[in-house]
This record gives structure tokens, C-alpha cells and sequence, in this order.
């Protein structure tokens, strides 16, 4: 059995960062593809990439501390858009929350729009 010189090689000749067409190329399917699931390091290296893991426990607490502060906030101009924040946070659609707090639909439509722009206002002043 004799290999040809060209299946050996791995990856496809590259003009740049680009793979040529293989359209008409004698050779098409013999190489593989490039496989973009993997990161070398020296991508890494490039993108600055800080190795390790951060926590994202401090970050969970910080956006639990600032929604409890939000509700707080909303509490005291309206307790139903505290109550939209808080059902909504919990993963309720609007229709079944318009349901629990007891309001139609134009008015709740109301109360949404309200609750998204004092949060607004809360969180970027």
C-alpha cells in the first residue's frame, strides 16, 4: 500500500487565515477540515485570556442585593410594580401575573411600562 504524500497533512493550505475552495481540487475530502472547537493557546495568548475560573458567587449576590433594593424602592411608589418586578424576576409571563395582581390587560400593559422605567431610572440614574 503506497500513501500519497498529500494525505498525510492534516489540515487544508491556508491563503491567509482563509481555506482555499476546495470546489475543484483534486484533493477535496482527503484533508480534514479544520476543527474550530478547539483553542489553541496561542489564541488564548492573543485574546489576553486571564487562565482560571472567577467566581460568580459575588455577582449573584450583588444582582440579589440590588433587585432587593429595587423592589424596596418600587415598594414604596407602588407596591403592584414591586409585585410585577418580583413575578416576573420568578419567571411568570405577563399574562399570568396581570392574573395575580388583579389588574386587565391595558392597565397591567401600564403598570409593565411603568415598573421598566423607574427600574431604568434605578439602575442607570
Amino acid at each position: 500500500m503506497v500513501l500519497d504524500t498529500f494525505a498525510a497533512m492534516s489540515v487544508t493550505p491556508a491563503k491567509g487565515d482563509n481555506h482555499e475552495c476546495c470546489a475543484n481540487c483534486p484533493f477535496r475530502n482527503i484533508y480534514e477540515k479544520e476543527d474550530r472547537s478547539m483553542v489553541y493557546w496561542s489564541q488564548l495568548e492573543k485574546m489576553e485570556y486571564a487562565a482560571g475560573t472567577e467566581s460568580h458567587a459575588d455577582d449573584d449576590y450583588k444582582v440579589e442585593m440590588l433587585l432587593e433594593d429595587l423592589i424596596n424602592e418600587l415598594e414604596k411608589k407602588n407596591p403592584k410594580l414591586a409585585r410585577i418586578v418580583t413575578l416576573g424576576y420568578a419567571g411568570y409571563s405577563k399574562a399570568e401575573i396581570f392574573e395575580m395582581i388583579g389588574v386587565q390587560k391595558t392597565q397591567g400593559y401600564d403598570l409593565f411600562k411603568e415598573a421598566e422605567r423607574l427600574t431604568k431610572e434605578f439602575l442607570f440614574g
